[in-house]
């Protein structure tokens, strides 16, 4: 846990010099990006062609329907209420 600490703040104490740093520092590197950027444009757009295919659900893949779903949280709940409700009373034999 101290050295995510550590690490947390050289890399806070970093980007605050970066960002202080004056803008004369940054000059080497503009040219080098605006060169960058132009070459880029010239680029051709690529085409991209996009086909999606549905296949038909097939007999293994019944757990996907929400009918059965429905059908089987229904089945639970009678099952649970049906459970819930017998056996509470007793039978006492005498001899």
């Amino acid at each position: 846990m101290k050295a995510r600490k550590v690490f947390l703040s050289l890399m806070l104490l970093l980007s605050i010099v970066v960002a202080a740093a004056p803008h004369a520092s940054a000059m080497p590197l503009a040219p080098t990006a605006l060169a960058l950027a132009a070459n880029d444009q010239d680029a051709p757009k690529p085409s991209v062609d996009i086909k999606i295919t549905k296949t038909e659900s097939g007999p293994g893949e019944w757990y996907k329907n929400p009918i059965i779903v429905g059908a089987g949280v229904v089945l639970l709940v009678l099952l649970v209420a049906l459970a819930s409700r017998g056996g509470s009373g007793t039978t006492v034999v005498k001899s």
